[in-house]
This record gives C-alpha cells, structure tokens and sequence, in this order.
C-alpha cells in the first residue's frame, strides 16, 4: 500500500476475490432490497468532512450505497455496505457469516464517518444464503483509527512521495541531512532542498540559465558542505557524451 501511495508501483487492480465480489454484488444488492423492503441511493465518491478545510482531502470512501428508514416517525440514513466473501472459490464452504471479523470494522468505522451516517447495514452474500449485521458509529473507535491514518499518510507517505519524485538525492558528509534536487519539465528554475532529520530546513532555486537543466547526479563533479551543513557549494558540468563504437 505504501508503494502504491507514493507512485512507485501501479494501484492494485484487483484479484480473484476483488472480481468475485464485483460481479455477484447485483445481485446481492437485489436481494438485500427484496429482504429489507428499502430504497438505495448510490451518491458519489466522498470526501470526509466533504471539505479539505481540515487536511483531510485525503481520505474518501465510496459506499455501496446509502439507505434510509423510520425511527419513531423520523427519517434516518445508514450506509450500506455489500460483501460477497470468496471463500477461495470453494462453494461447499461459502455460507454467510455468524460474526463480523475484525478486519472489516476500520473500513465499516471510516464509512460511517466520512459520510456522515450514524449506522450501516452490512450485508453478506453467499450462493449458500445471507447475514445482515446492523452497525452504529463509534466515535472513540474512528479517533483511535484515524490517528494512525494520519500517521501513516502525513509521517510516511507524504514525506515518502516527496523523496520518491526527486532527481537526486544526496547525503550529507555525518548523513543527518541531505540534499535534493528536483528538475522541472519546463523552463522553470531548479529546486534545491536541504533536509534535516525530520523537517526541510531550507531551499533555493537556481535558473536554468545558470547551469541549464539538471537531470543526473553525474552533472556534479562535488558538492561541498559548510561545517554546521546548513549550505552547500557545487560545480555542475555537463558529462562529456558517450563516443560511439567503432
């Protein structure tokens, strides 16, 4: 997940159970109506806090669907969420879960949270019959979850993404900092960043027509450090091009 999220490898396109559940939740969706006697509305991916006022731009979900029904003469919106478990694609063990497993709660928690919906009809599907499990929201449950999101979003990927779209990387001399350089597509300067162990310290940008545009580190023939590491000095040269074989 966290290559995926940094842009090192492709988005997870799916698997046997992935296919499995896409193709018989129709039909599991017909069935969890005919059972319930509810409408389901599909809305669109979700934002959570449906702003980025908070930072939170980065975390959505897209429901199943969203279903509504009375309590005490009061209308009321749950999400509902469908799972077709595959049980690897053994028939003669696919019957409906008794229990939620654990695994499914952060997913459940999140839903309920990013839409803004106090329960969840989780429906479980199976050639072999059916399990519907009635949810609530648990506010103390998504605290809990959602500071380790955070963590693992703003203290490893974000930093992740940002070294992983760099064009050189280079460690100072006691290698507490480094250097990075980040070239641009276009005519726009080159950017030069100093990092310490947990923050960026300071950065620059050099014009292109200074030294034109960088793309190796083998355009440096050094890079020298001032004693306290806070500034660097460099020379950049164009490496002499390959002669071809004769």
């Amino acid at each position: 997940l966290w290559l995926e999220k940094i842009g090192a490898i492709e988005p997870f396109s799916g698997n046997l159970a992935t296919c499995y559940n896409n193709i018989n939740e129709e039909e599991a969706l017909e069935r969890y109506k005919i059972l319930t006697d509810k409408s389901v509305v599909f809305p669109k991916f979700q934002i959570l806090n449906n702003n980025n006022f908070n930072g939170d731009g980065w975390l959505g979900a897209s429901p199943d669907g969203v279903v509504e029904e009375n309590v005490y003469g009061l209308p009321s919106e749950g999400v509902l969420e469908i799972k077709c478990p595959f049980f690897d694609g053994d028939i003669n063990k696919a019957f409906p879960w008794k229990r939620i497993p654990l695994y499914c709660m952060p997913q459940a928690q999140g839903l309920m949270e990013i839409l803004d919906r106090d329960w969840m009809d989780l429906y479980v599907w199976t050639p072999n019959g059916s399990s519907l499990f009635r949810l609530y929201r648990d506010v103390e449950y998504w605290d809990a979850i959602k500071t380790a999101l955070d963590d693992f979003w703003w203290n490893h990927v974000q930093p992740a993404k940002e070294l992983y779209r760099a064009s050189i990387i280079l460690p100072s001399p006691s290698g507490l900092k480094l250097l990075i350089v980040r070239n641009s597509d276009d005519d726009s300067p080159t950017k030069f960043e100093i990092w310490g162990p947990s923050n960026l310290e300071k950065e620059f940008l050099v014009p292109q027509a200074v030294h034109g545009s960088l793309f190796t580190d083998a355009w440096f023939e050094g890079v020298s450090w001032n004693l306290d590491e806070t500034l660097i000095a460099y020379v950049a040269e164009e490496p002499t091009p390959l002669k071809p074989l004769q």
